[in-house]
């Protein structure tokens, strides 16, 4: 029997929302700059790696779908470059 390439070859995009928190001086959340948003987004993930327990309190998903064949194939190509980099 010929297996269905149509089936391995789906791939779906998952979204997800990520709780991090920024401290401040600013009642305004305008006023916080790029730089304090970064610093916080890496102190949340250095804390998920210290505690990937926590991993699903931190995340939450909100849509999919199905890729499209050249959406997958930049999929592809972004996978492959982090897994040469030793990324992945």
């Amino acid at each position: 029997m010929k297996e269905d390439k149509s089936l391995v070859n789906k791939k779906y995009n998952h979204a997800f929302d990520f709780v991090f928190e920024v401290w401040s001086h600013e009642e305004d959340y305008t006023k916080i700059t790029r730089e304090q948003i970064l610093a916080g987004l890496k102190a949340r993930v250095a804390r998920l790696e210290a505690n990937p327990e926590e991993i699903l309190e931190a995340c939450g998903h909100f849509d999919m779908y199905e890729t499209s064949g050249e959406e997958r194939k930049a999929i592809q190509d972004v996978f492959d470059g982090l897994l040469q980099k030793g990324e992945t």
